[in-house]
């Protein structure tokens, strides 16, 4: 029963609108994020949630919109406590070419906030550190539908000891729709 209530979820979406050509201005998506770390050694696998807003005025090629990524992971064991948060906040341009309306293409610029908490033999600390990130990502329409895939990448520059030669990527999919 489950099968076919969700077939016909995915019918009812896919059949929304067979001639999508009207102009939709609104570009919001949802998805899984994930953070890639090494940090001092440690290599850190962060998962979460992420959402992206972009708009695009009718007759434009170009807009404007916004991403925002959460992801926790709780890496305690019986005797020692240790959760990392990034958080992330950006904005940037969009391109959607007048000749390829599927295709839409998106550099960012923003913020990083990075949250230990760990209380194990070595450390023990509460600290925040706070960075920038750069990204890129692409938006492809599913053909003949509101739908599309949304998917992204940044690094992240946090200056501090704690990160001095660390590289922290962070990884984006989501579905979006377009209204």
């Amino acid at each position: 029963m489950k099968k076919l209530f969700f077939a016909g979820m995915v019918v009812a979406a896919l059949s929304t609108n067979v001639f999508a050509v009207e102009h939709r201005a609104h570009n919001v998506s949802i998805g899984f994020s994930n953070t890639f770390a090494d940090v001092s050694g440690d290599n850190i696998d962060v998962h979460g949630i992420g959402l992206n807003y972009h708009h695009i005025a009718e007759n434009s090629e170009w807009g404007f919109g916004g991403t925002v990524e959460y992801t926790k992971q709780d890496d305690s064991t019986p005797t020692e406590y240790v959760e990392d948060t990034v958080v992330s906040v950006a904005v940037g341009p969009i391109f959607q070419p007048s000749d390829a309306k599927w295709f839409r293409v998106y550099p960012t610029i923003g913020y990083t906030s990075y949250k230990l908490k760990a209380d194990t033999v070595n450390l023990v600390t509460d600290s925040k550190y706070h960075g920038f990130n750069l990204g890129m990502g692409a938006q492809i329409t599913i053909p003949r539908t509101w739908l599309y895939a949304d998917v992204n990448a940044k690094y992240h520059k946090i200056t501090n000891d704690l990160f001095d030669d660390s590289n922290i990527w962070s990884l984006y999919f989501g579905l979006g729709y377009r209204f």
